[in-house]
């Protein structure tokens, strides 16, 4: 807009040295008709919107009016009914269930009295006649009736007919009015003047499903003989109950409403002056309006009284109200005037521009060869300032032109650029080539192509990767214009977000793997302690049954004490994980010769190789080796690790056991014949949880807890522990390695300690 404004400006500097003017004859003339034109149309408009809104403003008032009427009729005609029920009463003194239900069937309230919830009956009763009343109801028909809520008062006013019977009606049955402050305000003012009476606003006590909505309520007093007494004390001695109507006002004044949407008015009603959601009854909310909503809205606030209750009634005009308003015509009108103002405007101002065009098309010419002439110098500017590379070619591939920037990518310098060494071909490599000469042959069709990345051949072989776009010059030569974004550094950034999203990756596995590693551990641990104490119950039970003779009792307890002891170890290496876990494995640390230790643990696995037909074998070096640790725990390291060689040794299979000396360590190993490991297992054969085979029905029992400990156990006490083996069926060796102390040293060695912090089993 800036650049136009001047060109502009420039047009009207060189026709004034011509010195010809480019005004027209009479130049006001078409802005004084413009003007003229636009001030009748808005004249008209004016006189036709005010007519409108007066003849809205009547029809608004004459909504406002039959609405209120119609609302106000309909309640009195409620209270009617409920003056016709209090007749049945003073006719008949008592009226049974059955009487009153047949009484409100024969005026069939759903078609002729819509929006009624119902008509009631509320007996007074004292409190001695409550015990009767209970009876008398159940005796009726109303098997679950009882008095809502419970307490004891003097006098009792619960609701024992609502009909129709059905639906939300149900739950009013029992009900003790007086209980709640809003209704009893109604019942005593309904009680002491005779007449009837409404309610403030209350939830009804039928509103028990999800479209709960704000009520009302209307009590007719009955006394006994039918008449009204003339004083209060009186009426108050001889009323003996109340015919009421319970009401949702959504569905009474959305009724009413409905019947008159010819007027599109809003309505919202209130209980009293005071204008809150607490106070408000019904609101009939603004329906959605494409239109524009043309001229004022109107409010108004009607008030009547409701059986001796004051209601609001607020209405506000709709959207949709001025659609039958003749400021409807108002957009035609101005429409309307505004075109012929413009036509009339234009036939002047044609005659106006004759002149003047001639030399306006002259000045124009002289300014775009100007603009011409700033153009390019603005694209040196650009290509001098060397922030992308530029070049200038032809569409041969030879190079005319290129800034500093553009050699900078490529590598080469300006002498080789003036020697002709520079060649767009030589640039590209072959496998780009298809897309650069895709990208030439739209430049010269249509000026310009997409930009697209490629990579260049750089002077010293290398490819720098760079985005690259031109655009068709013209000329005798043929020229396009080049640009190049160097991209190196953005590639890089991708190749190491690349590499961070396949390390993140990677470790989404791990942490995966080691969930299943986790669910399968679970679900081993069940099988394993299942196992067992099926077999201990099994026994117990034949035991307990005393259908066993002496040789089987021995086989059941043998059974039973077996099966304990296999559960005590599982256990016992559960509590070993979670003490590591927490970092408080508890060590009594002493020096201790392993050559007994290694002895224990053989004999406490040796009955176990001879029943499953294992040669059990060791090797000890003659001197003694002592290290610093527990003996306990040493002892259930090498106990661990001879019984998995013999778990996992066929029969006829052999373990050795050998313990050897070097300098300054002592190394043990466990060597079977056994079935061996996989070579992509042993990695993880220390990891918790982690077995060879994990599944429930697997032919060795454990819950892969074992090794774990047995590595952090051997760790806390300063050694190492690993696994070879050649493969499966191969065979396995475990090699101990744990730092020698002299004997010497170890005889004068200090007391125990009795905890020690380690890293937790747990991944």
């Amino acid at each position: 807009m800036i650049a136009d404004a001047g060109n502009r400006g420039r047009v009207t500097e060189v026709a004034a040295s011509t010195g010809r003017s480019d005004r027209p004859f009479r130049p006001w003339v078409p802005y004084f008709v413009l003007v003229l034109s636009v001030v009748l149309s808005v004249a008209a408009a004016g006189y036709v919107a005010m007519a409108a809104r007066q003849r809205d403003r009547i029809r608004f008032q004459n909504a406002v009016q039959d609405v209120r009427d119609s609302i106000q009729g309909r309640i009195e005609t409620y209270t009617a009914l409920l003056r016709a029920g209090t007749g049945l009463f003073a006719e008949s003194g008592t009226v049974s269930r059955l009487g009153f239900q047949a009484f409100v069937s024969r005026l069939d309230l759903p078609q002729r009295y819509p929006g009624i919830q119902g008509i009631g009956y509320i007996a007074r009763t004292a409190k001695d006649d409550v015990p009767e009343l209970v009876k008398s109801m159940r005796i009726q028909g109303a098997s679950a009736f009882h008095i809502d809520p419970a307490g004891d008062r003097p006098e009792y006013y619960p609701v024992i007919y609502l009909d129709p019977f059905s639906g939300r009606n149900r739950t009013a049955i029992g009900y003790d009015m007086w209980t709640d402050p809003v209704r009893r305000a109604a019942m005593e003012r309904a009680r002491d003047t005779g007449m009837p009476a409404a309610s403030g606003r209350v939830m009804l006590v039928e509103e028990v499903d999800g479209r709960r909505q704000p009520g009302f309520l209307i009590f007719v007093p009955v006394y006994e003989g039918g008449q009204v007494p003339e004083t209060e004390a009186a009426r108050r001695a001889s009323l003996i109950g109340f015919v009421y109507s319970p009401f949702r006002a959504g569905d009474v004044l959305k009724e009413i409403l409905d019947a008159h949407t010819r007027y599109h008015v809003s309505l919202q009603v209130f209980d009293g002056t005071t204008h809150d959601a607490a106070h408000m009854l019904y609101d009939s909310g603004t329906p959605a309006h494409a239109g524009p909503a043309l001229g004022p809205r109107f409010t108004t606030t009607a008030s009547f009284v409701l059986a001796g209750r004051s209601w609001d009634l607020a209405f506000t005009t709709r959207p949709d109200f001025y659609e039958e308003s003749s400021a409807s015509q108002l957009p035609l009108i101005l429409a309307g005037g505004l075109i012929i103002s413009l036509v009339l405007f234009g036939v002047a101002r044609l005659e106006a521009q004759a002149r003047s065009e001639a030399e306006r098309a002259a000045a124009e010419l002289r300014i775009s060869e100007e603009a011409l002439r700033e153009s390019e110098s603005r694209l040196r500017r650009l290509v001098d300032a060397n922030i992308i590379g530029i070049i200038i070619a032809d569409l041969g591939g030879r190079i005319i032109e290129a800034n500093d920037a553009f050699l900078s990518i490529v590598g080469y310098t300006r002498g080789d650029l003036q020697a002709g060494r520079v060649n767009w071909g030589a640039l590209t490599p072959d496998e780009y080539r298809p897309v650069i000469d895709q990208a030439l042959e739209d430049t010269r069709r249509v000026g310009r192509h997409e930009p697209f990345e490629a990579g260049y051949i750089r002077k010293d072989g290398s490819v720098v990767p760079a985005l690259v776009g031109t655009a068709f010059l013209g000329g005798r030569q043929n020229l396009v214009v080049g640009f190049l974004l160097d991209l190196t550094e953005r590639k890089r950034a991708e190749r190491e977000r690349e590499e961070l999203l396949q390390r993140e990756r990677e470790a989404h596995a791990e942490a995966q793997a080691a969930n299943r590693a986790k669910d399968a551990f679970l679900a081993t641990v069940s099988h394993e302690l299942r196992t067992p104490l099926n077999a201990i119950l099994g026994w117990a039970k034949m035991l307990h049954m005393g259908h066993l003779d002496e040789s089987r009792k021995a086989r059941a307890v043998e059974v039973i004490e077996r099966n304990a002891q296999m559960q005590v170890r599982l256990i016992e290496d559960l509590l070993d994980v979670s003490r590591i876990t927490a970092g408080k494995l508890r060590l009594d640390v002493r020096p201790v010769e392993l050559g007994p230790v290694l002895q224990t643990a053989l004999d406490a696995v040796r009955p176990a190789a001879d029943a499953k037909g294992v040669k059990l074998d060791w090797r000890f070096d003659a001197s003694p080796d002592v290290v610093l640790g527990d003996a306990e725990r040493l002892q259930q390291i090498f106990w661990n690790l001879l019984s998995n060689a013999i778990k996992f040794t066929p029969q006829g299979g052999a373990v050795m056991l050998v313990l050897e000396r070097t300098d300054g360590a002592v190394i043990v190993r466990v060597t079977d014949t056994g079935i061996g490991m996989a070579p992509d297992f042993l990695p993880h054969i220390f990891e918790p949880f982690r077995q060879a085979d994990s599944s429930t029905t697997r032919s060795h029992s454990g819950v892969g807890l074992g090794l774990a400990i047995v590595r952090h156990l051997v760790e806390i006490h300063g050694g190492t522990i690993r696994a070879q083996s050649e493969g499966e069926r191969c065979g396995s060796t475990f090699i101990v390695e744990l730092p020698a102390r002299p004997v010497v040293e170890a005889a004068a060695g200090d007391g125990p300690f009795t905890e020690a912090r380690v890293d937790g089993v747990a991944d």
